[in-house]
């Protein structure tokens, strides 16, 4: 089984340009870690991956909280075993989208100033207009489509109906038009017969792990330049 990895990175010296990421250049891990917020609401594999990836090198990035909205969220005791501070706070105690998302602002701006990165990682909420605006262009999700294919929700079963051949699994900057912001990464997964969509939710998230590693690398780099 093949699975096709294509790294997007735009260089700052020349605009529009893509280049492979070059995964054996590590950073100097004793200075500029990429400071990132965790949205989560589920499982929070993902999550892992990322600390993981900072437990063995990797990546140099500093986790600084976990926002999660779901109280029965199992991210929550991945984010204790890690030691990784939390914020809960339940959508269904405000009354708009922006309401919620003001609160979390709020406890963020005041006690994480220094955020280099919102890194979506099964947050099952769509950001406002508002939330989008505090941190543009720093805001990360990761999506269980090839983009822009099976944009939105159900991006798997979209898939699985469409008939294809293949999907795949993007990392994207987060703007106002759902899915729609610059592809980071994206991974190629191919859709075997008799697939269903648990199968191959299975499949596309042991992508999702090392894609999202590379894509972090990617920002870094971006942000930092390896030292």
């Amino acid at each position: 089984m093949i699975f096709s990895v294509i790294i997007l990175f735009k260089s700052n010296n020349y605009e529009g340009s893509e280049v492979m990421s070059d995964s054996s250049i590590q950073p100097n891990f004793d200075i500029n870690p990429l400071k990132i917020v965790a949205f989560a609401s589920g499982s929070g594999t993902n999550f892992e991956a990322i600390m993981k990836a900072i437990y063995s090198k990797s990546l140099n990035a500093q986790m600084l909280v976990l926002v999660y909205n779901e109280a029965d969220a199992h991210v929550r005791l991945r984010a204790q075993e890690f030691n990784v501070p939390t914020i809960f706070e339940d959508h269904n105690d405000y009354e708009s989208r922006e309401l919620f998302e003001e609160e979390i602002w709020k406890q963020l701006i005041s006690n994480y100033e220094d955020v280099d990165l919102i890194v979506l990682v099964g947050w099952m909420r769509i950001f406002s207009d508002y939330f989008i605006s505090k941190y543009p262009g720093k805001i990360i999700n990761i999506h269980p489509s090839f983009l822009p294919e099976f944009k939105g929700l159900n991006a798997i079963q979209q898939a699985l109906e469409a008939g294809v051949s293949q999907t795949g699994c993007s990392t994207h900057i987060v703007i106002p038009e759902l899915d729609s912001g610059e592809v980071i990464g994206q991974v190629r997964v191919p859709i075997i017969e008799g697939d269903n969509e648990e199968s191959l939710h299975n499949r596309i998230r042991a992508q999702e792990h090392p894609l999202l590693i590379d894509t972090l690398n990617i920002m870094h780099q971006r942000l930092y330049g390896f030292n």
